[in-house]
């Protein structure tokens, strides 16, 4: 049976009190407060970052394996076109979604350090912002960075 991890609580930390992800000669071990050890995918080799909280499986693919953050900052972008999203229930329905950018911290299990992720909810590729939207993606990015200056 597969191993299942929920990352998140790789560190302790106010929000994540409940789990200790520990590395002793190379194996990670997750354990509960209680002692109980949980067991680690196998190709996780050191506990996960604080701001991660994906779940990990023994089958995960190698581009599924990757910390995310449950953190994430969203911003409206008030002088883009709305998109048009097809509901596809009854009739060819669609309904019409403000343009969203949407900040997150991902990182490869084998990678250095994490990337700051920056994409529109409707996958557009340009965008154009207002003064007080790129103020907000600004603070966006700077609470992303000290997220990861926690560690």
């Amino acid at each position: 049976m597969p191993s299942r991890v929920r990352s998140g609580h790789g560190r302790v930390s106010a929000a994540t009190p409940a789990y200790i992800l520990t590395t002793v000669k190379g194996t990670v071990t997750m354990s509960d407060t209680s002692g109980e050890v949980l067991a680690s995918p196998y190709w996780l080799h050191a506990p996960c970052p604080s701001w991660c909280d994906g779940i990990h499986e023994d089958s995960d693919l190698i581009v599924d394996r990757r910390h995310r953050s449950g953190w994430g900052k969203q911003i409206q972008l008030s002088t883009m076109e709305p998109a048009a999203v097809d509901l596809g229930i009854v009739d060819d329905q669609v309904r019409y979604e403000s343009c969203l950018l949407d900040v997150r911290l991902d990182q490869g299990y084998r990678e250095i350090e994490p990337r700051i992720r920056v994409a529109e909810v409707h996958h557009r590729s340009r965008f154009v912002l207002t003064l007080t939207e790129a103020e907000q993606l600004g603070k966006a990015l700077t609470e992303a960075i000290a997220l990861t200056r926690a560690e």
